[in-house]
């Protein structure tokens, strides 16, 4: 009917789940797949090491007490054979010596029985992110990597499929749409996949910001010089209802069109005609598609009376994009993004240090996706070296993790958040059982 819909699917995390509780390792090994992981389930300790040493995962969650192979015993292998693998263990009974050996091979977390799912999914989100960081450069260069995204629209996070769903739904009717979201989030990129996957998509985009033009510029750029004076086909020729008939009119910032403006533009969307236009309409009906986009709460404007309530009831179709702080998932995919759009080679694109690649993740992106592009633009612009380093990421980016983190120096990898919740449980068991000094039998010498 339309072209072929692109795949959307997620390239799942590969999890080995360890776990000799059969009940245990049937219900966690559900709930990953329920949330979209590849889950290998293994009761027995052995024969999980004979998968760590022929497959590839991306993350190990393990029990420790178990027999004949215990937890630590597959730790160990895990670090041998896939050191940037975060290890998640699992235990009803932590024990000093236990935690202090698990720091040491490298486990980035434990979790203790009775098993908190929010606890759970939350700590194997932070280890997968932390493993995508510490493979970034060999992510960023990996073209498998890069199928599942919607055209230029990145879908990594579960948040901006379910976008791209909606978006293939709506794009197969002629609905109005009002796309919600804080500034920069990629409403215009939503609004042209509508366009680009729609029966109008051989027809115009025009795009209108409402907030750039004052209420004369603003009239005149939608509808057009008024005056029924011939010709008025040419009058009305470079408007932009006219120009985007049978395509799409994308309004930005709709919640700043005029009162005026928008009696106007609900008479176009209720007749399908431009007012004042009647000779030039009995000849060419309007057949458009309007897209609107605002980041407010328009329900607000309409209680102000700005806003007219049976003009936004004509957008009943709606698209709400999460900011990027809320869709973590998406950074790495976006700056690769990002960077194959500035470099034809990829074999030229530049290493990104780990503590850049955290900075990145960790940063809160208020400007959301436009903020992203002009940061890794100017951090790579003016490159002449072959690594990126925190040298060329600017200072209120670093402050702002500094102060968010309290750490001076953010890093993926072996460093200050990796085991941290270990890290935790051994400063807590010291303040509770505090080593007392050796006192030795001997008399101590003046």
């Amino acid at each position: 009917m339309y072209e072929e819909i692109l795949l959307l699917g997620l390239a799942m995390r590969r999890i080995l789940l360890v776990e000799d509780e059969q009940p245990i390792l049937d219900v966690l090994g559900k709930l990953l797949r329920s949330q979209g992981y590849e889950a290998t389930c293994e009761s027995d300790g052995e024969k999980a090491q004979q998968l760590l040493k022929k497959e590839q995962f991306d993350l190990l969650v393990s029990d420790i007490r178990m027999k004949p192979v215990d937890g630590i015993q597959i730790l160990r292998l895990a670090h041998s054979e896939r050191p940037l693998m975060p290890v998640i263990l699992i235990t009803a009974y932590a024990s000093m010596a236990t935690a202090t050996e698990a720091l040491k091979l490298g486990a980035f977390d434990y979790i203790q029985k009775p098993i908190r799912i929010e606890e759970f999914l939350f700590t194997i989100r932070k280890a997968l992110d932390c493993s995508s960081s510490l493979r970034i450069n060999e992510y960023l260069r990996d073209r498998s990597a890069f199928t599942y995204r919607f055209n230029n629209l990145v879908a990594e996070s579960d948040e901006m499929r379910h976008v791209c769903e909606h978006i293939l739904h709506l794009a197969s009717t002629d609905n109005h749409v009002l796309v919600c979201g804080e500034t920069g989030v990629g409403k215009h990129r939503v609004a042209r996949m509508l366009h680009e996957h729609g029966r109008r998509s051989g027809n115009k985009f025009c795009i209108v910001n409402c907030a750039d033009l004052p209420e004369p510029l603003l009239d005149l750029k939608l509808f057009g010089t008024p005056e029924p004076t011939p010709p008025a086909e040419s009058r009305r020729g470079d408007a932009a209802l006219t120009t985007a008939n049978n395509g799409t009119l994308f309004l930005e910032d709709i919640e700043m069109m005029p009162r005026s403006i928008q009696e106007k533009l609900l008479t176009v969307l209720r007749e399908k005609r431009i007012p004042g236009d009647e000779n030039v309409q009995k000849h060419v009906p309007l057949d458009i598609r309007i897209v609107a986009a605002t980041h407010t709460n328009l329900e607000t404007f309409v209680n102000e009376e700005m806003l007219l309530e049976d003009l936004l009831n004509c957008f009943a179709s709606r698209i709400h994009i999460k900011p990027l702080r809320e869709r973590t998932e998406d950074i790495l995919p976006l700056i690769a993004h990002i960077l194959h759009q500035q470099y034809d080679n990829w074999n030229e694109l530049p290493i990104l240090a780990p503590d850049v690649a955290a900075t990145l993740m960790w940063y809160s992106w208020p400007g959301n996706v436009k903020e992203l592009e002009n940061v890794i633009a100017k951090m790579t612009g003016g490159l002449k070296a072959t690594h990126v380093t925190q040298d060329e990421l600017p200072k209120r980016i670093i402050k702002a993790v500094q102060a968010a983190h309290g750490t001076t120096t953010p890093h993926f990898g072996r460093g200050e958040y990796w085991g941290k919740s270990l890290k935790a449980f051994l400063s807590n068991q010291l303040q509770r059982h505090p080593i007392k000094p050796h006192k030795s039998s001997n008399s101590t010498r003046g």
